[in-house]
C-alpha cells in the first residue's frame, strides 16, 4: 500500500510549483539562450535530478539499515514500483538495490 505524503513533503511541493511558476511568468526575452529557451529550464531540471539524488541516498541508508523488502523502500521513497526504482538506484550508484544491500551490509552473527 502506497504512503500518503505528510504535510512537509506537500509543502516542499507547493514552494517548488510556485518557484517554478514564478521563473515561467518571470522569462523575457533577455534570459533566453541561444536556442531560445528560458534559462529557468535547466535550474527545474537540476532541481528535479537533485531531488531524486537525495532520494536514492535516502533508500540506499534504509537498505543497509532495515529488513525491508525493496519494493517497500521503494515506495516509502517516492518511487512509483521496485522497477522504477532500480532504473535510478543502478544509474546513480552503479548497482541494483539488490546488490547494494547484498555488498554492504555487514554479516550478521548468529547467538
Amino acid at each position: 500500500m502506497p504512503r500518503l505524503p505528510d504535510a512537509s513533503s506537500l509543502l516542499a511541493l507547493e514552494a517548488q510549483a510556485l518557484e517554478f511558476l514564478a521563473a515561467v511568468a518571470g522569462c523575457g526575452d533577455r534570459d533566453r539562450d541561444a536556442l531560445g529557451r528560458c534559462g529557468w529550464v535547466a535550474t527545474v531540471r537540476d532541481r528535479i535530478h537533485a531531488q531524486r539524488r537525495l532520494r536514492i541516498e535516502w533508500a540506499a541508508h534504509a537498505l543497509l539499515r532495515e529488513d525491508a523488502p525493496v519494493a517497500d523502500v521503494a515506495l516509502r521513497a517516492g518511487f512509483a514500483d521496485q522497477s522504477h526504482f532500480t532504473r535510478f538506484f543502478r544509474r546513480l550508484m552503479g548497482v541494483t538495490p539488490h546488490a547494494y544491500r547484498q555488498e554492504r551490509r555487514t554479516p550478521r552473527v548468529r547467538a
